[in-house]
C-alpha cells in the first residue's frame, strides 16, 4: 500500500501521512522502491537500493491525526522517482475474526470451548464477553468459575448471573489474538453436573466477545438456539393405578416434555379413610425408587412441601420416571377393599421460572359402598342395581347371558343380540365393524347433554366356539381425536388459545379404563387399554400395546380374559399405512375425508374381545367407564366422569 512517492534528488525528502487504521504503538515495515530514468531498483530478483525499516516510535497519532514523516533518499545520479509502501496489504476489517466451535470439552464437560481466528494482520483484543449459560434446578450454586485465552486467566471472578457479562482489565498481552492466529476460549463452570454434555444441549450456551482491531470495534456472535417458554402443558401426571406386585403401594406415572429440567417441590395426595383400619397412615413417598419423603401420615388429604436432595426429586426434559406412595396398616391388598378413582395425586414442580401443577383427580366418592362390607357380592343389589324392577327384560330371558346390560343401567334403550355372532369383527380398531350391536351411551355426569362416549358390544362366537365378548369403546370427537399437529382441531389453552395437540401426547398417556360386571353386579375384570406405544412389534414401529404394555394394565381379573385389542391409531398406521408422526390428514369441522388418506379414522377407538368366562355362571351384566381420559382433551381437562344416558338416534 502506498504511503508515499515523489521525485528526489541527493539529500532530498519525501513526505507523506499516516493511514488512519494503521496503530502506531505496534512495529510496522516499510519499502521503498526508486526509478532512475528507466531503471527501477528493488523489482523482483533485482537487489533494492533501499529497504527501509521503520518502527514508529510517536503513539501520539493512534487515533488517526496525520503524522507528517519523512525518509531520505538515497543519493542519485539524476533525479529518481522514489515510492515508499507500507507492507500490510490493507486495512484490517472486523471480517477478518471469526468465533465458532463451541462445545463441550471431551475430558471435562464441566469446560466450554470456542475459537477464535484472527484472518488480520494486526492484533485483535477482547475487551468483553458475555456468556449465555442455562440454570439447572438440582444445582442452585452452579456458577461460572473462570474464563481464559490460550490456557491464561482473563477473567477469575465467580459468578452465578444468567448471562454472565464481563469487562476484561487484565493484561491486554492475555487478551490479545495476534494476527493470523487461533486461539481457545474456555469458561469453566463448578458445582454443576459431573456430566454438562448429558444434562444441557451445546445449543443452550451462547457467547459474544467485543473486540478491538486496532480502534475498530468489532462484535463476534455465536448466539444461543432460542428456546420454546416452558409450557405447564408438558409437565403431566398419569396413570395413577394399584401397584401390581406390592398391595399396599399406589403408582403413578411422571412425565416431563417441557424441554428444561424441572423439580418437584410439592405433593398432595387424596386418599379415603376406611373403616376397620384406624392405624391407616401414608409411610412414603418414591421417585424412580428412591424416597423423595418419609414422613407418615394420617392426614386426608396429605400434604407434602418435598425438602432434601434435589437430584432425587427432578426430572430432565424429556424423561418419564415412576411415582409410588405407601400405604401402611390398611388392607393388604388395597384394591380388596377400595376402587383406584377414591385416590388422587397434585404434584407441584418449578419448571422454569413457573410453578407448575399436574394432577390426577379422584372421581369416585370417598366411602364407596365396597368399603362398608367385606363382602361387597353379597348385598349390592339392594343398594345399587335396582335395575330388576325397572327394566322388564330379565322377566322375558330369564337367562343371564343374554341379557347383559339391563341388571346395571337402566338408561339403556337397546337389547343385546338374542344370537351371538359366528367369528365376530376383527378386532383391529375400526368401529365400522361393530355396527349391528348393542349399545351404551355415556355423558358428562351433571350434563345429561353432553355425551362423551359410547360403547358398542355384541356377544359371539369364536371359530372353536368359545363363547366370547366383542366391545368398542368410542369417544366423542368434541372430546380427543385423531387430529394432530397443524392440522389439530378444536384443542385450547385456558386462556382459550388454540393450540395443538400432538402426536406425542396420544403416544405418551393416553389410554381408557373399562370395567365389566357379571349379572350379580359383581365387577369381575378391570382393565387400562393402552393407545398407541412406540414398539418394533409393528409394522409402523408404533401400535396398541394393549393391557400388558405401555399405558395398559389389569387391574382387577385374569389377563387371560382379555383375548385380543386394537385402537384406531393403530389402525391408521398398521393396517392402512398411514404412518403420520408429525401431522394427522388435514380436515375440516365435519371430519370430511382427506383424500391423499381417504380411509383415515378421526374417531379415537378402543376395541378389545373378552373370553366369556369371566363372567361365570352368573353371566355378563353390565360393561362401563368411570371416566373418559385424554391427555389432553379438548374440554380443557384431561379427565371427566360419565353416566349412562339414553342413546338418541
Amino acid at each position: 500500500r502506498v504511503i508515499a512517492e515523489g521525485t528526489t534528488r541527493g539529500d532530498q525528502t519525501v513526505s507523506g501521512a499516516w493511514p488512519a487504521w494503521v496503530d502506531l504503538s505496534q512495529p510496522h515495515t516499510f519499502r521503498a522502491e526508486i526509478k532512475e530514468g528507466s531503471r527501477w531498483y528493488g523489482e523482483s530478483g533485482k537487489t533494492p537500493i533501499c529497504k527501509l525499516r521503520h518502527r514508529t516510535r510517536n503513539a501520539a497519532t493512534v487515533d488517526g491525526a496525520v503524522d507528517e514523516w519523512a525518509q531520505i533518499a538515497p543519493s542519485a545520479s539524476d533525479e529518481a522517482w522514489v515510492t515508499i509502501r507500507l507492507a500490510t496489504p490493507s486495512p484490517p476489517s472486523c471480517e477478518d475474526l471469526s468465533l465458532h466451535s463451541l462445545r463441550f470439552k471431551e475430558r471435562d464437560p464441566s469446560q466450554i470451548l470456542a475459537t477464535i481466528r484472527n484472518a488480520s494482520s494486526v492484533p485483535a483484543r477482547l475487551d468483553r464477553v458475555t456468556f449465555y449459560w442455562p440454570s439447572h434446578p438440582v444445582y442452585p450454586r452452579m456458577r461460572v468459575d473462570w474464563l481464559k485465552l490460550n490456557n491464561k486467566v482473563i477473567w477469575d471472578g465467580s459468578s452465578r448471573k444468567h448471562p454472565l457479562e464481563v469487562e476484561l482489565h487484565s493484561s491486554a498481552r492475555k487478551r490479545t489474538v495476534a494476527p493470523g492466529e487461533e486461539a481457545k476460549w474456555v469458561a469453566d463452570i463448578d458445582y454443576g453436573p459431573k456430566r454438562m454434555d448429558q444434562a444441557f444441549r451445546i445449543e443452550q450456551f451462547g457467547l459474544e466477545i467485543a473486540v478491538n482491531l486496532s480502534g475498530i470495534q468489532c462484535k463476534l456472535e455465536l448466539p444461543p438456539e432460542p428456546q420454546p417458554p416452558a409450557s405447564c402443558e408438558d409437565f403431566t401426571v398419569t396413570d395413577l393405578r394399584f401397584d401390581p406386585d406390592h398391595g399396599d403401594t399406589l403408582l403413578a406415572t411422571v412425565r416431563n416434555e417441557t424441554g428444561v429440567p424441572i423439580l418437584l417441590n410439592r405433593i398432595v395426595f387424596d386418599w379415603p379413610k376406611l373403616e376397620g383400619y384406624p392405624k391407616m397412615q401414608l409411610d412414603w413417598f418414591k421417585l424412580r425408587g428412591k424416597k423423595i419423603w418419609n414422613g407418615n401420615s394420617k392426614k386426608h388429604p396429605t400434604d407434602v412441601k418435598l425438602v432434601g436432595s434435589r437430584a432425587k426429586r427432578a426430572l430432565e426434559p424429556g424423561e418419564e420416571a415412576t411415582w409410588a406412595v405407601n400405604i401402611d396398616h390398611g388392607p393388604r391388598p388395597l384394591a380388596s377393599s377400595l376402587r383406584i378413582e377414591q385416590f388422587g395425586v397434585t404434584m407441584y414442580a418449578q419448571v422454569g421460572d413457573s410453578q407448575c401443577v399436574a394432577s390426577v383427580e379422584p372421581t369416585a366418592s370417598p366411602t364407596p359402598e365396597p368399603t362398608s362390607t367385606p363382602e361387597p357380592t353379597d348385598t349390592p343389589e339392594p343398594t345399587d342395581t335396582p335395575e330388576p324392577t325397572s327394566t322388564p327384560e330379565p322377566t322375558d330371558t330369564p337367562e343371564p347371558t343374554s341379557t347383559p346390560e339391563p341388571t346395571s343401567t337402566p338408561e339403556l334403550t337397546p337389547t343385546p343380540t338374542s344370537t351371538p355372532a359366528v367369528g365376530g369383527p376383527p378386532v383391529d380398531g375400526n368401529p365400522d365393524d361393530v355396527s349391528g350391536g348393542s349399545q351404551i351411551c355415556l355423558y358428562q355426569a351433571g350434563d345429561p347433554t353432553h355425551q362423551l362416549a359410547r360403547i358398542q358390544y355384541m356377544q359371539v362366537v369364536a371359530s372353536d366356539g368359545t363363547p366370547q365378548l366383542h366391545v368398542a369403546l368410542i369417544l366423542d370427537k368434541s372430546f380427543v381425536d385423531n387430529t394432530y399437529g397443524a392440522n389439530s382441531l378444536g384443542y385450547y389453552d385456558k386462556r382459550g388459545r388454540p393450540k395443538q395437540h400432538k402426536f406425542r401426547h396420544l403416544v405418551g398417556s393416553d389410554h381408557a379404563q373399562l370395567y365389566f360386571e357379571d349379572a350379580n353386579g359383581r365387577r369381575v375384570l378391570e382393565v387400562k387399554v393402552d393407545y398407541i406405544s412406540r414398539s418394533d412389534a409393528f409394522p409402523s414401529g408404533y401400535g396398541s400395546l394393549g393391557v400388558l404394555g405401555g399405558d395398559g394394565g389389569v387391574i382387577l381379573g385374569d389377563p387371560a380374559w382379555v383375548l385380543a385389542t386394537g385402537t384406531s391409531l393403530s389402525y391408521n398406521f398398521n393396517e392402512l399405512g398411514y404412518v403420520l408422526t408429525q401431522d394427522s390428514p388435514a380436515t375440516d369441522a365435519n371430519y370430511t375425508p382427506n383424500p391423499a388418506y381417504p380411509d383415515w379414522i378421526y374417531d379415537v377407538v378402543y376395541e378389545m374381545r373378552i373370553d366369556m368366562a369371566a363372567f361365570g355362571q352368573a353371566g355378563l351384566g353390565n360393561i362401563g367407564i368411570d371416566h373418559v381420559h385424554a391427555s389432553p382433551s379438548k374440554a380443557g381437562v384431561n379427565s371427566l366422569p360419565v353416566v349412562p344416558g339414553p342413546c338418541v338416534p
